[in-house]
């Protein structure tokens, strides 16, 4: 009797984790201003880590961060993990990756900026995300508009900030520099933002014309060699 109450309630167990939520029926932003600002911020991190297999960037994705109460999650706009393989996930679930977070973006609005530097700013702490990050698109609710912290010790203590309002990020080793409305990621190395797709489409474009030029040229050559 004991042992099928013990597989009873083994099964009732992985049913509950079969049948969590895979979105929390919100939309991934207040305006226009705030889908935006998480498109792109996750874009240009997941284009700059798409060669490293162990690095996976999420967005507006549920995140189970409690194995002893798998119902309980939150949802960070942009987040980043180092030591799990890259792959598509339909929610992060803790006791399946065993990693949390490093990284934490919220793009701050109206509804959200109390919980914010609340209570997410406390979970966060308490799960171990190493360094959170707030940003406010309209510069409406946050003062300064691009805030970071730093897990310590005895919990998160701010980042310094440059006097543009620029922070440095040691787990993504990036600088991170606000604009009115966006995040722009600045590699260390070369001193320039990360591009975005934008930018690696017309570099493509153009890399395609000048190679259709080269070919043209050589065409040109071939036909006045052999005239």
């Amino acid at each position: 009797m004991e042992a099928l109450q013990v597989r009873v309630a083994s099964e009732m167990a992985r049913k509950i984790l079969d049948d969590l939520p895979e979105s929390d029926g919100k939309p991934m932003g207040e305006t226009e201003y705030h889908i935006r600002a998480i498109l792109e911020l996750y874009q240009l991190l997941d284009e700059f880590f798409q060669a490293d297999e162990n690095v996976y960037v999420g967005a507006d994705m549920l995140y189970y961060y409690d194995a002893d109460s798998p119902t309980e999650y939150i949802v960070p706009d942009v987040f980043v993990v180092k030591g799990v393989k890259k792959h598509m996930r339909r929610t992060y679930r803790i006791w399946d990756e065993k990693v949390a977070p490093c990284v934490v973006f919220e793009i701050t609005s109206r509804g959200t900026y109390f919980d914010d530097l609340g209570k997410k700013r406390l979970l966060y702490e308490t799960v171990g995300v190493r360094e959170y990050f707030v940003f406010d698109p309209r510069s409406e609710y946050l003062k300064p508009q691009f805030q970071g912290y730093e897990l310590r010790e005895l919990g998160y203590e701010p980042l310094p900030a440059r006097a543009d309002g620029t922070l440095f990020s040691g787990e993504l080793n990036l600088f991170l520099q606000p604009t009115p409305h966006f995040i722009r990621p600045i590699d260390p190395k070369s001193g320039k933002p990360l591009p975005t797709y934008s930018d690696l489409d017309k570099r493509a474009k153009q890399a395609e014309a000048e190679n259709e030029d080269l070919r043209a040229e050589l065409e040109r050559l071939r036909k006045r060699k052999s005239a």
